[in-house]
């Protein structure tokens, strides 16, 4: 049986790529729509060719995205090594409900804009990593060998990146695995979803007694002052709003489903009004994970979709 690994990035809680908003991917932008929050451009040039690489022995821009003097994104620059963040958390990995890596010795490394991804010793790695033959070169890592993942019988192509004699001290004999390759991943007993956890990012749910309402070409979907409002790093305030404070017979639910690793798995909403139906503009999370246990089954909504107010302000963002 064979499947392919593949990088999963982003976290997408309500439609957003993590830190995604447009600022944050123009080059040269003084600044973003966030507050607070500034890029730092440390050098530019001009956009790669149409074959994706800058010319050689040019360097590639760099920038680091700091929100209240937290680096929250980072983009690693060609000719200089990625960061190093040691990380102390127990992680394992499952594949067909057995452990094939298990590690104390994680190091985390920013070859990813929005987190670090997890290096471990090859040793730590009870699966066959079966060269495949194949290099590959990551910004700030350097050269890895392709390796295929074998657990059993289950092939799992091209999943595992092998630093042997990395220039990096730190990465040699270090492995690399596809977080999408791995059926659980697992800090200490507690499982992670989507993507490994950016260290920078803090998310805190809170109950509030502010008043919110949502509506649409002068329909009230929703009108609360009970709502749970939750705060994350690099994204804006999200309100979410309890069911019996929420037009139901409105809600359809949506076939759509996203995946964010501090909230957990989120289900989809479409929202009738009148003759319209505004397909997937509404997100809830059904059974969250246990720090955002206070939003299970509560409703978000799009605020470019819907009128939203909090205490009589728009809510634009």
């Amino acid at each position: 049986m064979e499947s392919t690994g593949a990088d999963v990035g982003g976290c997408f809680d309500d439609g957003h790529n993590f830190g995604g908003h447009d600022a944050l991917h123009l080059v040269g932008v003084a600044s973003s729509t966030k507050p607070g929050a500034k890029w730092c451009y440390e050098r530019s040039i001009p956009d790669p060719s149409p074959g994706g690489s800058p010319p050689r022995g040019v360097t590639a821009r760099a920038a680091v995205v700091e929100l209240w003097g937290m680096p929250i994104e980072k983009e690693v620059a060609n000719g200089e090594p990625a960061e190093l963040l040691p990380n102390p958390k127990w992680i394992r990995g499952l594949v067909d409900g057995a452990v094939v890596i298990d590690s104390r010795d994680v190091l985390g490394v920013w070859d990813h804009r929005h987190y670090p991804s997890w290096y471990f010793p090859t040793s730590d790695v009870s699966a066959e990593l079966r060269p495949t033959g194949e290099t590959d070169s990551t910004p700030g890592v350097g050269i890895a060998t392709i390796h295929d993942f074998v657990v059993g019988d289950r092939i799992i192509r091209g999943a595992a990146r092998v630093h042997r004699d990395s220039a990096i001290l730190e990465l040699r004999d270090r492995v690399k695995v596809d977080f999408a390759a791995i059926d659980r991943w697992l800090e200490e007993d507690v499982e992670v979803f989507s993507e490994p956890k950016n260290p920078y990012v803090r998310v805190d749910v809170l109950p509030s007694s502010r008043l919110v309402t949502v509506g649409h070409d002068g329909v009230v979907v929703a009108d609360t002052r009970r709502p749970t409002i939750v705060y994350e790093t690099g994204v804006n305030p999200r309100y979410y709003i309890p069911p019996m404070d929420v037009r139901v017979d409105l809600m359809r639910p949506a076939a759509r489903t996203t995946s964010c690793p501090y909230k957990g798995f989120s289900a989809y909403w479409s929202v009738l009004v009148g003759d319209e139906e505004l397909l997937e503009s509404a997100w809830s999370y059904p059974t969250p994970l246990p720090e955002a246990r206070l939003i299970a089954g509560m409703l978000s909504f799009y605020t470019n979709r819907f009128l939203v107010e909090v205490d009589g302000v728009r809510i634009t963002t």
